[in-house]
C-alpha cells in the first residue's frame, strides 16, 4: 500500500487485498462481473470501505437489463444478508484453515455460500 501512510491503515488496506480471493472461495462466487459485484456488496457490509461502496454501486452501471435483475434478485440479497450474519473477515487467519474442509470453516465463519435462487 503505497499510498497510504498510515501503517495501521495500511495493515487493513493490504489485508483486504490478500483475502479477497479466499472470500470468492468461502462465500461461493465465480469471478464473473456479476459476482465481482455481489462480492463487493459483500465487502461493503463488511468493511464499510468508500471503495466497495463505490464499487458497488458504480460498477453495475455498465450492465445490461438481466444483469442488473439478476444482480437486484440474487445478488445483493444474499450479500446484504450473508455478509450482515458472517464474521468479521479481515480478522479470519485464513492461512490457518488452508487443510480444512470449506464447510466447516463455512460454518465456523458463519458464511451462506451464494446459491442463485
Amino acid at each position: 500500500m503505497h499510498f497510504v501512510d498510515d501503517k495501521q491503515l495500511a495493515y487493513v488496506m493490504r489485508r483486504y487485498r490478500q483475502v479477497h480471493d479466499f472470500l470468492h472461495v468461502l462465500c461461493g462466487l465465480p469471478t464473473t462481473v456479476e459476482a465481482e459485484i455481489g462480492l463487493k456488496w459483500f465487502e461493503m457490509v463488511q468493511t464499510r470501505l468508500p471503495m466497495c461502496a463505490l464499487s458497488s454501486f458504480v460498477g453495475p452501471l455498465r450492465l445490461p437489463l438481466d444483469s442488473h435483475l439478476r444482480l437486484l434478485q440474487s445478488y445483493i440479497p444474499w450479500a446484504l444478508r450473508s455478509a450482515s450474519r458472517a464474521e468479521f473477515m479481515l480478522n479470519c487467519f485464513y492461512e490457518h484453515h488452508l487443510e480444512e474442509d470449506l464447510d466447516s470453516v463455512r460454518r465456523r465463519l458463519n458464511i451462506e455460500p451464494f446459491s442463485r435462487v
